[in-house]
């Protein structure tokens, strides 16, 4: 039977579990240290982990949390801390991390190298990540597949360079359809499209990336009729492919240069059949195919389609700018009604406030009040809305009012 105080640490890490906010996990961390539990590996390095899911707050208190963990023995504490870091966009405290691993002579694992590419790969000196490079032979680390393609991910973001990540592919022991995906977009980048199709024909299992890898490495390279061409083979695959954003803005890129309208009116009903969350990225591509291929009337159908996705799908910065295409080509009070709506609908009552006012302002077009006739006893009578001029408006009002009164019963 477990003893008291086992069961008590494993309460304290379930608790670190359930934590949703940073003064939860404060407490769970203070848990943890009554418990005995303050230097174990494990625990410390769940801690800092679930700090970093959270805001950059946490992923401060989670440095200052590291900072104060005295030598630790493991790669696992420092592999959470780089990931924490990378999470939150801070390559260079990443690389300090690194720089204190090393010192504190903890030996590097396949998860680290991978996360300190990535950090090299966003700073300058390329130097840093060709060091790297050189500690993973030492290691023997580049045999490892998380370890190569993290590499060619690195050489292929040097402004893309060809002959490094090539050379570490065909160096590749091991390699996934990831591996080829990095491949073939390394060459596409690289301006090498006909090597890139080459090592598309040769890959083992086309899946997803390395399909989208090949399409955009064409449109990239400006052979549209070659990238479109290739959708359309994927599309025969069995299993069938399912096309994921990037591929669609890929192809919808490649049928805008083509006027290639068919191809992009059945993306534009995939994206609604698959209630896809809007981006600037899809819906621009989108619309400059309804631009090259219809009229403005269906340039504002498509922004007013836009402006509705946003406002289901709570996207206030995308129907801002929907909103604001749409009114430079009209100047409908539908916009402005939605807009101020959705608005109000987030809590944002001032900004609702402002569209509103603009309406009042003379914003919007002023449409011709709509109007009704009816013709009795030989004589017509004419009713304009909004319109109180009306001879007998009185005795109307009194008897709209009566059958108002007559239909509540």
């Amino acid at each position: 039977m477990p003893s008291l105080s086992s069961r008590r640490r494993w309460r304290c890490l379930k608790l670190l579990e359930t934590s949703k906010t940073l003064k939860q996990l404060k407490q769970s961390h203070s848990l943890l240290i009554a418990s005995g539990l303050g230097r174990s590996p494990f625990a410390l390095s769940r801690l800092l982990a679930f700090y970093s899911s959270l805001d950059r707050h946490s992923v401060d208190y989670a440095w200052a949390v590291f900072s104060r963990v005295e030598r630790p023995t493991t790669a696992c504490i420092y592999n959470t801390m780089l990931h924490a870091l990378l999470l939150h966009d801070r390559p260079a405290a990443a690389i300090h991390v690194y720089s204190r691993m090393l010192a504190d002579a903890v030996r590097p694992d396949h998860y680290t190298l991978p996360c300190i590419l990535k950090a090299c790969a966003k700073l300058i000196p390329r130097s840093l990540g060709e060091s790297v490079h050189g500690q993973g032979i030492k290691l023997g680390l580049v045999s490892n597949l998380f370890v190569g393609n993290a590499l060619i991910a690195f050489y292929i973001a040097l402004n893309g360079e060809q002959a490094a990540p090539g050379k570490v592919f065909d160096e590749m022991p091991d390699r996934d359809a990831v591996s080829w995906t990095l491949a073939i977009s390394g060459s596409a980048k690289a301006g090498d499209v006909e090597a890139a199709r080459a090592l598309f024909d040769k890959a083992p299992v086309k899946d997803l990336g390395v399909w989208g890898a090949m399409i955009s490495g064409y449109v990239q390279d400006n052979c549209f009729k070659e990238g479109l061409h290739l959708f359309q083979l994927m599309q025969l695959e069995v299993p069938y492919i399912e096309p994921d954003e990037a591929l669609l803005v890929s192809v919808l890129c490649a049928c805008a240069h083509l006027g290639t309208l068919e191809t992009g009116v059945w993306i534009h009903r995939l994206v609604e059949r698959r209630r896809l969350r809007p981006t600037t990225r899809l819906w621009t591509g989108l619309i400059d195919i309804k631009n090259n291929n219809g009229s403005p009337e269906d340039d504002a159908v498509a922004w007013r389609a836009l402006l509705n996705a946003c406002c289901s799908h709570g996207d206030i910065k995308l129907a801002e700018l929907a909103a604001e295409r749409l009114l430079h080509i009209e100047h409908d009070s539908g916009a402005y009604v939605l807009l101020s709506n959705f608005y109000a609908a987030k809590g944002k009552q001032e900004e609702a406030q402002k569209v509103r006012m603009k309406m009042r302002n003379g914003a919007v077009d002023k449409k011709a009040p709509g109007c009704s006739s009816v013709q009795i006893g030989g004589v017509g009578f004419e009713f304009v809305a909004g319109e109180k001029m009306h001879p007998q408006m009185e005795e109307i009002c009194l008897l709209l009012e009566k059958l108002n009164r007559h239909s509540d019963y």
